[in-house]
């Protein structure tokens, strides 16, 4: 739902340059805040994630709170995969109270530390999640923010977010979100790349109502390209080049007369499961494994509205010396083969033991990537829609 008879702060966008905002007077308040914090925490030695890129979603978090709690005005705020970034310090500072909730313990470990050293006690809290119901009350928050998180949820997972998203919302509390926008993007996520992308994907599934105007694909400067240029791999892994793509950001509102949603419907696999021991005899399973992805996995893809439709290759790099496997598709048919001929378009670097949990399904692909074991090269949009087939396995295999 949208309503644009609100006033239209001009929130909603895709950023076109990001001096286009930070240029304002209330942009730069918010960056040299940003800017000041990072500097104190560096100072004493205090863990802090440092982005300068992320400076304009910072800021247009921060100047949109502003506008909707003039302050003082505290509230109780809740940063949606927050990774330990300058956000919350900030927000902690202007006298709200924050709660981090992300998946990453150590994260979550840091953001408490911090908050000790610098006096905000229980103003500002981190909460460890495993990607499953995330364990909070019902209503509990004046606002949600989310900074370039979405884009990394499995699709499996995303109608679980915005579930728990309107749960622990308070009645006619707003939820203000960040993501990467554009084809570029790909190289990093699973991003929206249109405008039609955005409402298909997140405004309709919400659930909830989107304040002011609609996203509208804005006129890039054909000297500058998109305002993101960000060194990724190239797909030998050999050298890096310059993905380019955009934010976009939205602001959205829960009804005050809305019912908490119903518990969404029981997944396969993990969302972001916890590191286990994988099943026992290894070798045993390993081989299922192996007839498994032959035999079945072709199938699967070729029922998956998304992968069916694409010509492409996908490469698992295994580091242990192991012999590596390739999926193609391509022209409607999909193949399993050993070995790694050829140019893939997307590659899983990973040692064989990591390819089994993940297509078992005992831990997830950003779970692993986060713990630096897995690698991610091409096409990581793909890669990702990949990874919603496995998890399915260790359910199929006797």
């Amino acid at each position: 739902m949208t309503d644009a008879s609100e006033p239209d702060v001009g929130f909603n966008k895709v950023a076109r340059r990001f001096g286009d905002d930070l240029s304002k007077p209330d942009y730069r308040v918010k960056t040299a805040k940003l800017t000041r914090v990072l500097d104190t925490m560096h100072a004493a030695g205090l863990p802090v994630r440092t982005d300068y890129a992320r400076d304009w979603e910072n800021s247009h978090i921060l100047v949109q709170l502003d506008r909707l709690f003039p302050p003082p005005s505290p509230q109780r705020i809740l940063d949606f995969g927050g990774g330990n970034s300058a956000l919350c310090y900030c927000l902690a500072e202007d006298g709200h109270d924050v709660m981090v909730l992300d998946i990453d313990s150590t994260v979550i470990t840091q953001v408490n530390q911090n908050a000790g050293r610098l006096g905000f006690g229980a103003k500002l809290r981190g909460v460890h999640y495993r990607g499953e119901g995330w364990p909070l009350e019902d209503a509990e928050f004046d606002a949600v923010v989310t900074i370039s998180v979405f884009e990394g949820l499995l699709l499996r997972s995303r109608p679980l977010f915005w579930a728990e998203a309107r749960r622990v919302m308070k009645p006619g509390a707003p939820l203000l979100m960040t993501f990467d926008y554009g084809l570029g993007a790909r190289r990093v996520s699973d991003p929206p790349t249109t405008v039609r992308e955005v409402e298909e994907q997140i405004v309709a599934p919400s659930g909830l109502r989107l304040v002011g105007r609609p996203l509208v694909e804005p006129d890039f400067d054909p000297g500058f390209g998109r305002p993101v240029k960000l060194p990724v791999w190239t797909i030998d892994g050999h050298d890096f080049e310059i993905a380019e793509y955009s934010f976009a950001a939205l602001h959205f509102h829960k009804d005050p007369a809305a019912p908490l949603p119903a518990a969404p419907a029981p997944r396969v696999g993990p969302v972001y499961a916890p590191a286990t021991a994988l099943p026992s005899p290894p070798k045993v399973w390993a081989a299922r494994v192996a007839d498994w992805l032959m035999a079945e996995l072709p199938r699967r893809v070729l029922a998956h509205p998304t992968i069916r439709s694409t010509d492409a290759v996908y490469q698992f790099e295994l580091r242990d010396g192991q012999k590596g496997w390739q999926l193609r598709v391509t022209g409607g048919q999909a193949d399993v083969r050993e070995g790694t001929p050829g140019t893939p378009t997307s590659v899983i670097s990973c040692t064989t033991e990591d390819m089994l949990r993940l297509v078992l399904g005992v831990d997830d692909l950003w779970a692993l990537h986060y713990e630096r074991t897995v690698r991610l090269r091409g096409d990581v949009r793909l890669i990702m829609r990949l990874t919603e087939l496995f998890g399915e396995v260790a359910a199929q295999t006797p």
